[in-house]
């Protein structure tokens, strides 16, 4: 009974750590532990907003755009390049509407994981997927891939489903 009395104390506490933890971030002070830590608002004039139907909150980058920044809470203050397309999509190329033939297309959808939030557009999952594709696949009746990454930080699964609508 003790055991369990000191073991339920131990996780109130932890609990009581991590939620003074992220208020302090919350509020945006500079310190935490000692550390300095650096919120990264969006730059509203890097996007467009427009409200679709139930959507109150869509929004897309601006296209042919460059999003290039230090952050300083990453490893060595890792730089980053996030290009955005003529779709206002996180990618190297623009694709044409009309599909080749001989190419075999793969859309990817999701957040700020598929997207590749703090990480370099060529270093992205579905650009790797590309990349590997091209490189190790041979099919008989398929030229190229193309995986078109139509993933945005912060969308759920109804903004998802709308911007593959637009733009998939």
């Amino acid at each position: 009974m003790k055991n369990k009395l000191i073991l339920i104390w131990i996780v109130l506490f932890e609990l009581v750590v991590v939620a003074f933890l992220a208020v302090r971030i919350y509020l945006n002070q500079s310190k935490v532990l000692g550390e300095t830590v650096s919120m990264n608002p969006i730059n509203k004039d890097e996007l467009i907003f427009s409200e679709e139907g139930n959507l109150k909150y869509f929004y897309e980058r601006k296209p042919n755009s460059i999003d290039s920044k230090k952050q300083e809470w990453l490893p060595n203050n890792y730089d980053y390049e996030i290009t955005i397309n003529a779709e206002s999509l996180n990618e190297r190329f623009d694709y044409s509407s009309d599909k080749p033939q001989d190419v075999f297309r793969i859309i990817t959808i999701g957040d700020s994981f598929t997207y590749g939030k703090y990480v370099n557009t060529k270093e992205n999952y579905p650009e790797r997927l590309e990349d590997l594709l091209n490189k190790e696949l041979k099919c008989q009746n398929i030229k190229r891939f193309e995986v078109i990454n139509l993933g945005m930080g912060g969308y759920d699964i109804e903004y998802s489903v709308h911007r593959f609508k637009i733009r998939g």
